[in-house]
C-alpha cells in the first residue's frame, strides 16, 4: 500500500487542487491524508476531483472556521471500509484491503501547536491503540512535535524548559503507542519557514510491525515541496513494478480552448483503409500520439520553468538544512518561491 500524507495549509485553491492531483497520478497512491484543508465542508466532486476518479470513499473531520480540517481518501476499488472515526486532531478508518482482505487502521493526523491539546490527542491515540490491539497501523501527517533539538533548526536553537518537557512527552507518546518512527529518506526536514531560515521535522509516519510484515520492507520518503510550507510524505511498502508508462488523459485538457479544434483537425486529416474497427483503432492511436506533441507544446514550458525553480528552492533548503545558507540566499530562496507561485498560477490561468 501507498499513502501519501499532505499538510497542504488550506484547500481552496484551485492550484493546490491540481498539485495534489498530480502527486496522487504519479506515486499511485493508494490511501491520501490531508491536513489543514481549512474547509468546513468536503464534498464529492472534490475528492473525485483531487483523486483522478470517482474510484474512491472518504471521510473527513471538518475545519473550526478557518483552522484545521482533516480529509482522508483511499482507492475504493481495492478495499472495503469497516467503520471510521473522529477524535480530536484525527480522523481513522478501518479498512479491510486487498483480495485476502487484510485489516489494517489509518490513522490521519494534525497536532495543534499547544501542549495541553498534544497531550489530549496523545492519549486519544495509545487508548486507541490498546482498545483494537496490535494490528496493521499506520499514524501518519503532522505531529507538529519533534524527539530531539536536531530534528529544528533555527527555532529556539536554546532549547527552553517548555520545549524540553514538550519533547519528553512526545518521546513517552512514541514508546506508549508503540509503533516504530519511521526515518525519512531524502531530507531531514519537512516543515519550512516561507524565508527558509527555520524548518524542523514536524511531519512523520508510523507503523506497527504488523503494517510492515504485511506489505514488506516500508520506506518514508519525503517529496520536494512546492505550493505548502510542508513537504509531502510517500509511505512505500515493498518493491513494486509498475511496467511501461501509459497515455494519460488530463482532465484539464478538456477546460483548454484549443483543445476541441486540435482533436476536430487530427480526426479529419486521418484517413484509413479496410475494417471500420481497424480504421477507428489506428485514428485513436494517431490521436493519442498528436495529443502528446500538442501538450508537451502547450504546457512543458511552464512546467519545466515551474520544476526548475523547486529544484532550485530544495536545493537552497538542503543548504539551509546544513545551516549553510547564508542571508542573500535567504532572499534569493524568497523570491524563487514567489516566482514559482507565479508560474503555476499562469499555468493553471492556461487551463481556461
Amino acid at each position: 500500500m501507498i499513502v501519501l500524507s499532505y499538510n497542504v495549509c488550506g484547500l481552496g485553491g484551485s492550484v493546490k487542487k491540481i498539485m495534489v492531483k498530480e502527486l496522487v497520478f504519479n506515486h499511485k497512491v493508494d490511501f491520501l491524508a490531508i491536513q489543514q484543508t481549512k474547509l468546513e465542508v468536503i464534498t464529492n466532486s472534490l475528492c473525485h476531483n483531487l483523486w483522478g476518479s470517482d474510484d474512491c470513499e472518504w471521510a473527513f473531520l471538518p475545519s473550526i472556521g478557518n483552522s484545521g480540517g482533516i480529509l482522508s481518501i483511499w482507492r475504493k476499488s481495492n478495499s472495503s471500509l469497516l467503520f471510521s472515526f473522529t477524535g480530536e486532531g484525527f480522523m481513522r478508518v478501518c479498512l479491510e484491503w486487498g483480495v485476502h482482505k487484510k485489516r489494517c487502521f489509518v490513522v490521519n493526523v494534525y497536532f495543534k501547536c499547544n501542549l495541553l491539546p498534544k497531550k489530549r490527542l496523545w492519549d486519544s491515540l495509545v487508548l486507541v491503540k490498546n482498545t483494537f490491539g496490535d494490528l496493521k497501523w499506520c499514524v501518519i501527517g503532522d505531529f507538529n512535535a519533534v524527539t530531539c533539538a536536531e530534528e529544528r533548526r533555527g527555532i529556539n536553537d536554546v532549547v527552553s524548559p517548555g520545549i524540553y518537557s514538550e519533547m519528553n512527552f512526545f518521546n513517552n507518546f512514541l514508546l506508549d503507542v508503540e509503533l516504530l518512527d519511521l526515518n525519512p529518506l531524502g531530507r531531514n526536514f519537512t516543515w519550512h519557514h516561507p524565508n527558509g531560515s527555520c524548518m524542523s521535522r514536524n511531519d512523520r509516519a508510523l507503523a506497527s510491525e504488523g503494517w510492515r510484515s504485511c506489505w514488506g520492507s516500508t520506506s518514508l520518503w519525503v517529496v520536494p515541496r512546492s505550493i505548502s510550507d510542508h513537504c509531502p510524505l510517500v509511505l512505500k511498502s515493498g518493491d513494486l513494478d509498475w511496467g511501461p508508462k501509459l497515455f494519460r488523459f488530463n482532465n484539464y485538457w478538456l477546460e483548454n480552448r484549443n483543445f476541441k479544434k486540435v482533436v476536430e483537425e487530427v480526426w479529419r486529416t486521418q484517413r484509413g483503409v479496410g475494417w471500420m474497427g481497424v480504421i477507428l483503432k489506428n485514428k485513436l492511436k494517431g490521436l493519442k500520439e498528436e495529443l502528446r506533441v500538442w501538450s508537451k507544446k502547450e504546457y512543458e514550458d511552464l512546467n519545466f520553468k515551474a520544476e526548475k525553480l523547486i529544484e532550485e528552492i530544495v536545493d537552497l533548503d538542503v543548504k539551509g538544512g546544513h545551516g549553510m545558507m547564508s542571508g542573500e540566499e535567504v532572499e534569493v530562496r524568497k523570491k524563487k518561491f514567489e516566482e514559482m507561485w507565479r508560474l503555476l498560477r499562469c499555468k493553471n490561468a492556461s487551463m481556461v
